[in-house]
Formats: structure tokens, sequence, C-alpha cells
């Protein structure tokens, strides 16, 4: 019997203004506890502003609480919680399809990258320097226990 995926859907609170290349997008993500070693099999990344942006998912088994992570600013990351990332997406540019209504999708598959956490997040980097709308991401992680 083929094990059931767990999508989990998140839409990060983002900024209206302009991001400068480095800054995270839109803060910490809280995806909650993946309790088993599972594998993270893919990423979709709705983008509403049609920005295509490239970004660099970073996922850490714990929340940072030392780090500083703020949506639009650079990260600063504490020594010691640097040990807590599980696993490193890269998003190009190129991975987004074409605008349909406005709309440009990224869905990366395959990944096979094994996760697991008490309390699993996500934290966003662009390398652009995109401008969204008011909360125009969503994003959708695709786990197989």
């Amino acid at each position: 019997m083929k094990p059931d995926n767990r999508i989990i859907k998140v839409a990060p609170t983002v900024s209206a203004t302009a991001y400068a290349a480095n800054d995270i997008v839109g803060g910490r993500i809280a995806l909650g506890p993946v309790t088993v070693p599972s594998k993270l099999q893919s990423v979709t990344i709705i983008d509403r502003s049609a920005q295509a942006a490239a970004l660099e998912i970073i996922l850490l088994e714990k929340a940072p609480t030392a780090s500083t992570i703020t949506d639009n600013a650079a990260p600063v990351w504490n020594a010691a919680e640097v040990d807590n990332i599980v696993a490193r997406i890269p998003v190009a540019a190129g991975d987004y399809a074409a605008a349909i209504n406005g709309v440009r999708v990224a869905n990366l598959s395959n990944l096979q990258r094994m996760v697991k956490g008490t309390d699993l997040t996500a934290i966003l980097v662009t390398s652009g320097t995109p401008t969204y709308a008011l909360n125009a991401l969503t994003i959708k992680f695709g786990i197989e226990p």
C-alpha cells in the first residue's frame, strides 16, 4: 500500500514593498511537527504577483529563536542554530511557468530530501529584487512519511 502524501500549505505574510537581494520573504514560516523522518517530495510556489523571483528555501528542524529572521531584511543567523538546518531547496527564476492570468507557478518535484523536526520551519531568501502584492504567495510542501 502506498503511503498517503501530506500537503502542508502556507501563505507567508509578505510585504508590498520591494525586497533586496538576500532578504527574507515572509519571515519565519511554521510548518508544524514532522515527527518521523519523511521525504520532502515537492514544493509548489504560487506567485500571484508574477514576480518569478529566484528563492532559496531553508528548512530547519526547530524554529530559530536566537537568530533574527524578519520579513524584508537579511537574516542574522545565530551560530548555534545553523545546525538545525535539514534541507536547502533552490528555486530558480526559470522554474516558474509562464504567467497565466497574472499568476506564475513553480513546481519542483522528486526532491527526495529527508526532513524531520519538532517544529519544522521554512525560511525563504530571495536572490532577486521582487515586489510582491500583499500576501501574494502560497507555498505547498509535499511530504511523504
